[in-house]
């Protein structure tokens, strides 16, 4: 009786060393990003536990802290202050009578993003002071407020929009809280919106419009339309009906609530929580696409931004 003794060939031990050498790096990058979604999501529960304690400090000592280091030196903060990527925190430099001052805490690696994506839904509330996860067409910026800002035109065909970019929504409720800041013009919200992204001023879907028409007798008549946009115009309208006082009315220089929701085929349109539209596309000719916001011949500044998935 004879024993088999064969060893590995050469060739069968490259081949393997040669699928390791491939693997390896896939592991590798599987642990670098890992390691990095961890280091982002501690970095953001350090911001969010230093932010409560500034505003303990704050409450027990009548004033804000000087720095982070007074946070630590005072011991409301229990270890060295540092992010765990070795970022560097500072607070997000909103003027000192601002409300927000000392309220948002920036890191130098991760940043201070406001925009926050859940399993649920978007929010952005601006506080980071920027715009990230924005498609603008017109003259758009964050203001030292925590506003979003669309400084338009009273020229006709100056219409301005904002998209939240992200275009595979279908299902979903947005709104928003805006000011009309200007005495003539409209704003509203905009919604199953599709765009190229290198051409986004052609974008074609939806928007609900509302338009303060106030007279002497009633100041908050208003006229409340939803419409196409076709290549990034206000079109054809679909729907349109007048609202006044406290039946969905709307004011200048006030603050709404607009919301909009989205179903199928059917949009329903709301002004500081009280229905006041309704329209249904018999041919759903945009079936998903973007949310965001629209001003037409005028200026307005928007805060607390939000869309809600519909399962």
């Amino acid at each position: 009786m004879t024993k088999n003794n064969r060893g590995f060939a050469l060739i069968e031990i490259m081949f393997v060393v040669g699928i390791i050498g491939l693997l390896a790096p896939l592991a590798m990058l599987s642990f670098t990003v890992a390691r990095e979604r961890s280091q982002e999501t501690a970095c953001l529960e350090n911001r969010r536990v230093i932010e409560g304690v500034e505003q303990q400090f704050q409450m027990s000592g009548g004033r804000h802290s000087a720095t982070l280091y007074e946070l630590i030196d005072a011991g409301y903060v229990k270890w060295d202050g540092l992010c765990p990527a070795n970022g560097i925190y500072a607070w997000v430099p909103y003027p000192e009578d601002n409300p927000r001052y000392h309220s948002l805490l920036g890191c130098s690696i991760h940043g201070s993003s406001s925009l926050k994506k859940t399993s649920s839904g978007i929010s952005d509330n601006f506080d980071d002071l920027n715009s990230d996860g924005w498609k603008q067409v017109g003259n758009w910026q964050v203001t030292s407020q925590g506003d979003y800002a669309s400084y338009g035109s009273t020229r006709a065909g100056t219409y301005q929009r904002s998209y939240f970019n992200e275009q595979e929504l279908t299902d979903f409720d947005v709104s928003v809280k805006g000011i009309l800041a200007t005495g003539s013009g409209s704003f509203g919200l905009l919604f199953r919106m599709n765009y190229n992204e290198s051409k986004p001023q052609q974008a074609n879907g939806y928007a609900l419009v509302i338009e303060p028409r106030p007279t002497r007798q009633d100041p908050n008549r208003t006229l409340v339309t939803i419409k196409d946009v076709k290549n990034g115009k206000l079109g054809t309208t679909r729907a349109t009906i007048w609202r006044s006082g406290s039946l969905g009315g709307a004011s200048y220089e006030q603050e709404h609530e607009l919301r909009v929701s989205a179903q199928g085929n059917t949009f329903v349109g709301y002004v500081d929580g009280q229905e006041v539209i309704r329209y249904t596309d018999a041919n759903n000719r945009y079936a998903s696409g973007a949310a965001g916001l629209g001003v037409d011949k005028g200026s307005a500044t928007f805060d607390d931004f939000q869309i809600t998935y519909r399962r």
